[in-house]
């Protein structure tokens, strides 16, 4: 940081660097320099998700992560990174109303529509979920989204239908 005081990638460093160190607030505020002082606000997130989803302290980087993004509400990227943290710390509130944030954001991305379905399933709302990732796979019959589908179909106990669907590619 001395000998490039104006780069805020620094920053990102910073932030995990405090996070190991156990200082959570200073945590955050290395990572509010690098998001608020990048170019593209979106990427800068997905890289500080990047970084934050390979922390062994799981809650404190979904409360980094979570702050940054009351911060920066109407960042698609934001709620879609703290849904999977948050999935990942067992919190399947805080991952559903992120997931479904992040897909009302940004309603075609896909990545952020499966992650909602997903969410869903969690949820129990198991029917929900499986009709929204249906009416994705009309949309997108690529490899990803099939196999996506297929994984709920299975976790849902419809083996044959998955079995269908991965047999029509």
């Amino acid at each position: 940081q001395e000998l490039r005081p104006d780069d805020t990638n620094v920053h990102q460093y910073l932030g995990v660097f405090k996070l190991r160190a156990d200082d959570r607030e200073g945590a955050f505020e290395e990572f509010k320099v690098f998001v608020n002082g990048a170019e593209n606000t979106a990427a800068a997130f997905a890289r500080s998700i990047e970084l934050l989803a390979n922390e062994p302290d799981e809650q404190s980087a979904t409360d980094v992560l979570g702050a940054l993004v009351e911060l920066h509400p109407d960042i698609a990227e934001g709620h879609y990174g703290l849904a999977r943290l948050s999935m990942r710390a067992n919190n399947f509130t805080a991952a559903l109303a992120n997931a479904e944030r992040a897909a009302t954001l940004k309603p075609n991305w896909v990545e952020a529509q499966l992650l909602y379905a997903r969410a869903l399933l969690i949820a129990g709302r198991t029917e929900d979920g499986l009709n929204l990732a249906e009416r994705l796979i009309e949309k997108d019959t690529s490899l990803e989204v099939r196999l996506e589908y297929a994984e709920l179909l299975l976790s849902t106990g419809n083996g044959v239908e998955a079995k269908k669907l991965l047999d029509t590619v």
